[in-house]
């Protein structure tokens, strides 16, 4: 049985959330695109308070006569209040692999 925090942290969602864009950051640019086909998918994860957090990503197109790519993820926490206001965040790749705006 999992025990649920109602409260949601901003600051810790928002270090989870940047921590999992982290990892695709890592992708190549390729691997991206790929993601884009099955894109959006979500997951739950337990951030270090304990608290219940689900995050959905999405590859999608910011500039597609450029190439550009962006990165989406969204996370809330268990409560309705999170739910209507999720912390957001994203990037976006050129397809040299480069971070635009960065």
């Amino acid at each position: 049985m999992k025990l649920y925090r109602f409260v949601m942290d901003k600051k810790e969602a928002l270090d989870v959330l940047q921590q999992k864009l982290a990892s695709y950051r890592q992708y190549s640019y390729g691997k991206l695109m790929e993601l884009m086909k099955t894109s959006p998918w979500s997951e739950e994860v337990t951030g270090p308070s304990g608290s219940i957090y689900y995050i959905e990503c999405q590859v999608l197109w910011d500039d597609k006569t450029k190439g550009h790519i962006r990165v989406l993820g969204a996370i809330s926490g268990y409560s309705w209040w999170s739910d209507f206001v999720p912390s957001c965040a994203s990037f976006i790749m050129a397809p040299g692999g480069s971070f635009i705006g960065e």
